[in-house]
């Protein structure tokens, strides 16, 4: 009885789970024609609209997109019209930023999950640059303030460098500011600022509000400068001068390596060439590896002056930057030569030293 009990039970499964697949697969297949259906209607509407025939005042369009399925059908949609031809795609985003733009007070009151999607679409839509308005821009910085999560974070951050206002910009990174830890990656940070279209008016501001902000943000923020402009090194020497902050030092130390200058070969050198016992290794590490940026003699003789050090970082750095800058096997023959087992390892593990048929060119392999 009872092994009838258990035969009966295990069928009752497997029927149970045979129709509950068929159910997934046909659930699927609805869900896949349905997306499929708005997703061409969309795209005519996206052609009435590249064609002129499309205005604001058309309520039936926008007010499909409280469904999150039409919403996402219509990014997949705009995906599509782009990839078709960017350029008339481009000339409908005016139109397009203004239906999004539209949506604001409803999807701000949705989950967390759903308002970092519609962040994310006031950036694909570019609503900052279109269709500015102040319920936008309160929705954007409330995410940032509220911290829900990194998607939310990012996705509003993106959208607010979207804009062409750098005071918006500082006014979303002061709420970074005040929480209570960075919350954001600084090289994601550094990243999403790169996409504003504006830097020079950007940093010019930041400038003014640098000593404000915590340690790990000026470090973000010189990251960001570092990949946008050479107009700033006055500013770098002055922080570099100043700072007791070992990241904020290794920071402006990487901008002077970015963009060469003679003033800036002066300060490298000057500290490749301090005691290890005065300056963190850390800092020789870098300008070890800044030092690649000033090809010249001087530049080879202290690398490789560098190989000797103790510390491993400062040994690898020196020998990258070496086999950069393609010095002769002569040049390097005292390493070869001596007995400093660690100096030679390194130097032949970046050049690959020796075969016999590099050593006969007399320049050291690349």
């Amino acid at each position: 009885m009872i092994i009838l009990f258990l035969l009966g039970f295990y069928f009752l499964v497997c029927v149970g789970v045979l129709l509950f697949n068929f159910w997934k697969v046909v659930s699927d297949r609805i869900v896949q024609l349905r997306t499929s259906h708005l997703t061409q209607h969309y795209l005519s509407l996206f052609r009435t609209i590249s064609n002129g025939q499309f205005s604001n005042s058309d309520t039936f369009a926008i007010r499909s997109l409280y469904s999150l399925t039409h919403l996402i059908a219509f990014q997949r949609a705009f995906d599509i019209f782009e990839a078709t031809d960017d350029y008339v795609a481009s000339e409908s985003l005016p139109v397009l930023a203004h239906i999004v733009q539209r949506l604001c007070p409803y999807y701000s009151k949705r989950s967390n999950a759903i308002q970092a999607y519609y962040s994310f679409l006031i950036n694909r839509f570019q609503v900052m640059k279109y269709a500015p308005s102040e319920i936008i821009t309160s929705f954007l910085l409330d995410q940032v303030q509220n911290n829900n999560g990194l998607y939310n974070l990012e996705n509003a951050l993106r959208a607010i460098y979207s804009s062409d206002n750098a005071s918006l910009v500082v006014e979303a990174l002061e709420y970074l500011n005040i929480a209570d830890e960075l919350p954001i990656n600084s090289k994601l940070l550094a990243d999403g600022l790169l996409t504003f279209a504006h830097p020079d008016n950007l940093i010019v501001l930041l400038w003014d509000n640098f000593s404000s902000y915590r340690p790990e943000l000026q470090c973000s923020l010189l990251n960001y400068i570092r990949y946008s402009s050479n107009k700033w090194g006055t500013q770098i020497l002055s922080l570099l001068d100043k700072t007791t902050d070992l990241e904020l030092q290794i920071a402006c130390l990487r901008y002077l390596g970015k963009y060469p200058e003679d003033r800036f070969f002066s300060i490298l050198r000057k500290l490749a060439k301090e005691s290890e016992t005065t300056t963190p290794w850390e800092i020789t590490a870098v300008c070890a590896s800044e030092l690649a940026s000033y090809p010249c003699d001087e530049t080879i003789s202290l690398l490789i002056q560098m190989l000797y050090s103790k510390n491993w970082y400062v040994r690898n750095n020196a020998a990258s930057s070496l086999k950069k800058l393609r010095p002769t096997l002569k040049e390097l023959q005292e390493i070869l030569d001596g007995n400093d087992r660690f100096a030679k390892e390194i130097l032949q593990y970046y050049f690959d030293l020796p075969p016999e048929k590099e050593i006969r060119k007399g320049v050291a392999p690349t």
